[in-house]
C-alpha cells in the first residue's frame, strides 16, 4: 500500500484501515511517485486524494475501491464509500 507523505488525510486513512493484516505501508512524497508505483505494479493499492487520480480512473488504468468520506464524492458518484464497499 502506498500513501502520500505530504497529505495527512490519505496517510491517516491508510493507517487506520489496512486492507489486510499483512499489508505493508510505504509512504511516498508526492502523487507522481505513488501513481508511478501503482502503474508499474510496484504497489498494489494506494490511498490518495481524488482530484489527482481522476484522469487515471477515467482511463481505467487504476480502479478505485472507495472514498474515505461519509458520502460519495459528487465528482465521482459511481465510486462507493469505503463502508458501502465493505472495507
Amino acid at each position: 500500500m502506498v500513501s502520500l507523505k505530504s497529505a495527512a488525510e490519505p496517510a491517516l486513512a491508510a493507517e487506520t484501515s489496512s486492507i489486510t493484516p499483512e499489508s505493508k505501508m510505504e509512504e511516498m512524497v508526492g502523487a507522481i511517485p505513488a501513481l508511478t508505483a501503482m502503474l508499474s505494479g510496484e504497489a498494489q493499492c494506494m490511498v490518495a486524494s481524488l482530484p489527482g487520480t481522476i484522469p487515471y480512473l477515467q482511463s481505467r488504468r487504476v480502479r478505485a475501491l472507495g472514498v474515505t468520506s461519509a458520502q460519495r464524492a459528487p465528482t465521482t458518484p459511481a465510486i462507493p464509500t469505503m463502508i458501502e464497499a465493505g472495507i
